[in-house]
């Protein structure tokens, strides 16, 4: 969990999330994860999308706390395989933080991992509820006020 933590520092500025169609993937607990509809597509052998990740503890020990990332995922739907290629990283209030392009190894999904979630919503189409705004949606689901 640690290393998807780390992987999902992605794509926007100040609240982007809020113009997309996001959608609730999973949680357990310690995170949530949503994921945008209008930004799956195929990149080469590959399809794209982008995961939003909200915490509930800061995601690492960053001068300042980072409370949510959103992060371009790439799944080889044929295999199993991912990849993380850039991550925004946001503070209590939203705004964006920190921006990474990182071109990691291609990587098995984990079974019943955020990422596994994330390529069932890329590769075969699994959506379940839509949100709004994937910042509010983690706010209200961890009943915070940061």
């Amino acid at each position: 969990m640690r290393a998807f933590l780390a992987a999902m520092l992605l794509a926007g500025v100040a609240t982007p999330a809020a113009a997309e169609e996001w959608y609730y993937v999973t949680d357990d607990g310690g995170g949530i994860v949503y994921a945008d509809a209008d930004s799956v597509r195929q990149a080469g052998e590959a399809v794209a999308v982008r995961g939003f990740l909200g915490s509930f503890a800061p995601l690492d020990d960053a001068g300042v706390p980072l409370w949510y990332a959103i992060s371009q995922f790439e799944f080889i739907c044929s295999n199993g395989q991912y990849r993380v290629t850039h991550t925004d990283a946001y503070d209590a209030n939203h705004s964006l933080a920190r921006s990474t392009d990182e071109f990691e190894e291609w990587a098995s999904v984990p079974a019943e991992s955020f990422a596994w979630y994330l390529q069932q919503f890329a590769c075969d189409g699994v959506r379940l509820e839509a949100v709004p705004d994937p910042f509010d949606d983690t706010d209200d689901y961890f009943d915070t006020d940061l």
